[in-house]
């Protein structure tokens, strides 16, 4: 009998890789399909508004108040100024706002998108193949990453998923050739990748510390030089769009003006795991002290804020109580209906065998890696730590599980390989 399964698990490995590498070729037939068939043909939301104003008035504006706009940093500039530098290259800056031209505009955004997509599987391939030098593990962690439903159709929404996921991936995977190398010159590219990062996505602020505390940790005889020089080649992006922003508002802001918003919408009187708000009219009074000054952003997302930090002191055991809800809703199953397009999509029984299949098999991965004394446990396991924490304290959509992916995706791989292991050893003939 053990003879037998010695010959079926030498099978299963030969036929590894070509099963992985038609699963990869599927999930990106499968992005392109969502492209042609679903994919966004407009600029909406507070893309189509911050970028519409840039092309028609020159400047970053968001909010409209009392006739008059007024400086905006609500959202991270990287994604807007992408879109805007796509609209000039195409030349429809002056036909921006016509069905057409956003048509075309939407369509180059996705065709970058879904490159920045290929782009993150092979980053996370890279990561597999350095922490494990296994070639079917780090093929499985890209084929795990890109048949994320989730990333499936990332590529085809207007949306700046894409490329903050490429960042972070590539930002993890020279941290991790940093440690293997100890060459100054991965720490230096590595803060290149943080700076972009921090124009990216707001959150990439609290994960600053942790990076350069990886660099810290890895580096070898020359730790002070390595974190010093990881934090200028950091610097000066971030600084500049500080700068631009003091200027703008007339006072010290931060990168993005949302944090108070974010939290609000985590803490209010009836928010749920994922965002829900009351309506403004029941608490526009809050706001009527507030004109269109040019730090009117700063005093709204500070309302915002107060708003949210009150609704907290005034019952920690809820705001606590919504906290597990939110953990259960990012990590295991949705709980909530607040955003149906998102929540049809999630509760797909597919959908969520995959995301516990991945969940499980990343915890695999992270045991295994863990036990053999995996050097970048400070890294992943922060990652993972503080990206969770973050979502905690303000909400969980579901579409912010791609978040964890460049950890997980990673160690789906490895776990596979550990399982694969596990089995070749028990079927060994003794």
């Amino acid at each position: 009998m053990s003879g037998l399964v010695a010959i079926l698990h030498s099978a299963g490995a030969r036929a590894a890789r070509p099963v992985l590498l038609a699963a990869l070729a599927l999930t990106i037939a499968a992005q392109v399909f969502f492209i042609v068939r679903f994919g966004d043909r407009q600029i909406e939301n507070e893309w189509g508004i911050l970028v519409g104003n840039m092309v028609e008035h020159g400047a970053m504006t968001y909010h409209v108040v009392d006739g008059q706009r007024v400086p905006s940093a609500f959202m991270p500039p990287l994604y807007v100024g992408h879109i805007w530098l796509v609209t000039q290259a195409l030349g429809l800056g002056a036909t921006f706002s016509t069905p057409e031209s956003q048509r075309l505009i939407a369509i180059a955004i996705e065709v970058i998108q879904l490159g920045l997509t290929l782009l993150s599987g092979w980053g996370v391939a890279r990561i597999t193949s350095l922490l494990t030098g296994h070639r079917t593990a780090a093929l499985a962690g890209a084929v795990v990453f890109l048949s994320m439903p989730l990333v499936l159709v990332q590529a085809s929404q207007v949306s700046a998923a894409a490329l903050h996921l490429m960042l972070v991936i590539f930002l993890l995977h020279r941290l991790v050739v940093f440690r293997a190398s100890n060459r100054l010159r991965d720490a230096a590219i590595a803060g290149a990748l943080m700076s972009l990062f921090l124009l990216a996505r707001g959150e990439a602020t609290l994960l600053l510390p942790l990076f350069a505390l990886a660099v810290a940790l890895a580096a070898r005889g020359r730790r002070v030089a390595a974190t010093l020089l990881f934090l200028a080649v950091a610097a000066p992006a971030p600084a500049a769009w500080l700068a631009r922003n003091h200027a703008v508002f007339g006072r010290p802001a931060p990168l993005t003006v949302v944090s108070g918003y974010a939290l609000f919408r985590g803490h209010n009187p009836v928010a749920t795991a994922d965002g829900r708000e009351p309506e403004f009219a029941e608490i526009g009074r809050h706001f009527t002290g507030l004109r269109a000054t040019r730090d009117y952003e700063l005093g709204r997302d500070k309302v915002y804020r107060d708003l949210a930090v009150a609704h907290i002191r005034e019952d920690p055991g809820r705001a606590l109580a919504r906290a597990a809800r939110k953990f259960i809703q990012l990590w295991i199953v949705d709980l909530d209906f607040t955003y149906p397009e998102y929540h049809v999509f999630q509760r797909q029984p597919l959908y969520m065998l995959n995301w516990w299949v991945v969940v499980g098999l990343g915890a695999v991965g992270l045991a295994a890696h863990f036990r053999g004394g995996g050097r970048e446990r400070i890294l992943f396991a922060g990652y993972l730590l503080v990206t969770t924490g973050t979502h905690l304290l303000m909400f969980v959509l579901p579409r912010y599980r791609t978040h964890l992916l460049p950890v997980l995706a990673v160690f789906a791989g490895i776990g596979l390989l550990a399982i694969a292991r596990a089995i070749g050893r028990r079927a060994a003939p003794r």
